[in-house]
């Protein structure tokens, strides 16, 4: 899939802009605060009908009532024409797929596949254990939309159990009827979310290490351990084992919205141990596995956003990324950059066509 042209209204600091993009590689090239990451974020809408960055209210140009955002794509002769638009004034968003509003935002996950390397992704390394979870299942979501739905189903209940363990520390008392029913639907949802996230991470792995191996020239080691409280205990009977435990805190202990991952670099915990350098190639090598899987699972070319692609990394893992770019490992891709010669020194080695738009 390609973004050939990108039409932005009243989004951020745009008040109307039109793009026409390569069909390689895209150069945004600015200093900070000028937007270059706001086109990045607003590619990502036309993919996933929200942003990266912020919510979506956040979005709004100044003293704006509604954003508009327009892309036209091609594949293989086959056009599409994707709209998302918010009107503040209503609280209401809209996504258009060739004029026609989907019902269920869900609907259009995995049309156009996107992904992003952002300096947020840190987050996926230093932050909570949400924020891994979210990075798979947002893998996982694109792919499948059977999982997605039962993600949402499982979230919901969840909600509601919580909601109710709640009241029930403050009143003292439960209903064990009700509770069991929420239970029963937790382990519907969650056990096979459980299952499903392993057999995601049994093909995901095996890309990562490859890509992290290239961007380091071989000369570290990274892996990455899935700890779920499933691992162990049957789902029920965590569920039962906890309920005590969970009447006193007023939410659910135990279950798949704990899940975590372990990341580690030359057998060390990654967090602690790596530099900034090494935890940036670690974060791109994962979302290149990201791209690859996707790849493969939908026989569909994703975009590739690159936010600050050259910062934070040395000369030999900026080559071997070129590198990847150059032997055609990826189809489309929007970059941005602060600096106008480094991106000109770096994409001049590249024998694809590239296009620098600087903004000012």
């Amino acid at each position: 899939m390609f973004l050939d042209q990108l039409k932005i209204r009243g989004f951020k600091n745009f008040e109307n802009q039109v793009f026409d993009f390569k069909k390689k590689v895209n150069c945004f090239i600015g200093s900070n605060g000028v937007g270059k990451t706001n086109i990045l974020d607003a590619i990502y809408h036309l993919s996933f009908g929200k942003s990266f960055l912020s919510q979506t209210k956040d979005c709004l140009g100044f003293r704006q009532d509604t954003f508009f955002i327009e892309g036209s794509f091609t594949d293989d002769k086959k056009y599409e024409k994707i709209i998302c638009s918010f009107q503040k004034s209503k609280n209401k968003k809209t996504l258009f797929r060739n004029d026609k509003p989907y019902k269920k935002l869900s609907n259009h996950i995995g049309l156009i596949p996107t992904v992003v390397v952002s300096p947020i992704d840190r987050d996926i390394i230093i932050g909570h254990g949400s924020d891994r979870r979210k990075f798979i299942d947002g893998i996982i979501s694109q792919t499948n939309i059977a999982f997605l739905d039962s993600l949402i189903q499982y979230n919901k209940t969840l909600l509601q159990r919580n909601s109710y363990l709640k009241s029930c520390k403050i009143n003292g008392s439960f209903d064990e009827i009700l509770i069991d029913s929420l239970n029963q639907q937790l382990i519907r949802y969650g056990s096979g979310l459980y299952h499903q996230r392993k057999s995601f991470l049994k093909k995901y792995i095996p890309f990562f290490k490859k890509h992290y191996h290239h961007i380091c020239s071989g000369q570290e080691t990274v892996d990455i351990d899935y700890k779920s409280h499933l691992d162990d205990h049957e789902f029920e009977t965590l569920l039962t084992n906890s309920i005590t435990q969970d009447l006193a805190l007023g939410h659910t202990s135990k279950g798949l919205h704990r899940d975590d991952l372990h990341f580690y670099l030359n057998q060390n915990q990654l967090r602690k141990f790596g530099s900034q350098g090494q935890q940036k190639s670690f974060i791109t090598a994962l979302k290149f596995a990201q791209y690859e899987f996707l790849k493969t699972e939908t026989q569909k070319s994703p975009l590739l956003l690159l936010d600050d692609a050259f910062d934070r990394l040395d000369q030999q893992r900026v080559e071997q990324i070129i590198n990847l770019i150059d032997k055609n490992a990826f189809s489309q891709i929007f970059l941005t950059d602060t600096h106008l010669n480094r991106t000109k020194e770096t994409l001049g080695n590249v024998s694809t066509d590239f296009e620098i738009f600087q903004l000012h």
